[in-house]
């Protein structure tokens, strides 16, 4: 589960970048769910073969006031290309999809005339110029079987969908990877040729795999199952010092004894400016040769983590379920509220880190 960590910290951290925000995470595999339920959903096609999904994440966001679902699918620990979705209001008069080609890509319809209406629109084809579908992985290129996919939606809407990629899409600053950057920009450029067509709901001409998925998320039917944020906050520092204090050692450190250069380290890049009042009660170093300057900083209200997927922040009081570590293991699995499941580093100490969470859930 740590490789599907830091895949989930790199999505928080591009959805952000594009102005985004993650309201709610589902993870979806054996311990939540059917995954059989999905279907045809559960493969992806290689050149040479087929990777069967063994779990997903689906994630509900908003972006500049477009609400909107990314569904991460994963086979074993690997990530595989993803799938973003939304629907808005008014309509294109059919269903089209951009199909790869040999030598670049181009709409097709059903026979409307809508690829042609499509191709000739400026801003969906500034939206598009130059993006970047390709993905590798071991064992050959996954072959994207559709890129952009629009159909009729109940209710006089359009339902867009667009592949994505599975792997890196963090590293994407310039925009040109099929990530949240890219399909915040398709939506925009979508809005802008849609019009009052009154036609029936129909089916995507490209085999998109998670639209039922996503009209369920989105629509409620199926729930993440995790709380809300509590908005709440309780000092724990006396806790998280008796808890920890006497399992430190050259990863883990409680103050007062934080050594000076990983605690200013600590400070500049791993707490955001906004919270650098907040003293540091307990510091997890990730890094190999000990700088801190990626780890976990606990204050007393607070958990920071930075890693090389990116950050996250959660308040200790969004923690909501924590489960057993392996033996042997270097993390502790947990779950908190709007990020779902995560493997919490713990600097080889999962026991102490274990009876920490565990006493964060006995107080109110």
């Amino acid at each position: 589960m740590l490789e599907q960590t830091g895949q989930k910290i790199s999505i928080v951290n591009e959805a952000a970048a594009a102005a985004g925000r993650v309201i709610d995470v589902l993870d979806f595999d054996g311990s939540r769910g059917n995954l059989a339920e999905l279907g045809s959903a559960l493969s992806t096609v290689l050149v040479g073969g087929a990777v069967a999904t063994s779990g997903l994440q689906a994630y509900r966001l908003e972006t500049k006031g477009v609400a909107h679902v990314y569904v991460q699918p994963y086979a074993a620990l690997a990530p595989l290309p993803g799938e973003h979705h939304a629907v808005f209001p008014g309509s294109l008069g059919g269903a089209a999809s951009l199909m790869p080609t040999t030598f670049g890509r181009r709409w097709v319809d059903a026979g409307t005339g809508l690829a042609g209406r499509l191709s000739c629109a400026p801003g969906l084809s500034a939206a598009l110029d130059g993006v970047d579908w390709h993905w590798r992985m071991p064992g050959g290129e996954v072959r994207q079987e559709w890129l952009v996919a629009i159909r009729p939606h109940a209710g006089g809407g359009t339902h867009v969908a667009m592949a994505g990629l599975g792997s890196g899409i963090a590293a994407d600053e310039g925009g040109t990877r099929a990530g949240f950057r890219v399909f915040s920009a398709l939506c925009r450029a979508l809005t802008e040729v849609l019009g009052p067509f009154q036609v029936p709901e129909a089916h995507f001409l490209g085999a998109v795999r998670f639209g039922m998925l996503f009209e369920a998320f989105a629509l409620g039917s199926i729930a993440s199952g995790l709380p809300p944020s509590r908005g709440l906050l309780v000092d724990h520092g006396e806790n998280i010092r008796a808890c920890l204090a006497p399992h430190t050692n050259k990863n883990l450190h409680v103050a007062p004894a934080i050594p000076p250069k990983k605690h200013a380290n600590a400070l500049r890049s791993i707490l955001p400016a906004a919270a650098q009042h907040l003293p540091v009660v307990a510091l997890i170093d990730l890094t190999l040769f000990g700088s801190a300057s990626e780890g976990v900083v606990l204050t007393p209200t607070h958990c920071f983590w930075r890693d090389s997927y990116g950050s996250i922040e959660f308040p200790w009081t969004d923690v909501c379920a924590v489960g057993a570590p392996s033996p042997g293991s270097e993390t502790i699995p947990i779950t908190v509220a709007r990020l779902g499941d995560l493997s919490f580093p713990t600097g080889g100490r999962s026991d102490a880190f274990g009876a920490l969470f565990w006493s964060f859930r006995s107080r109110p």
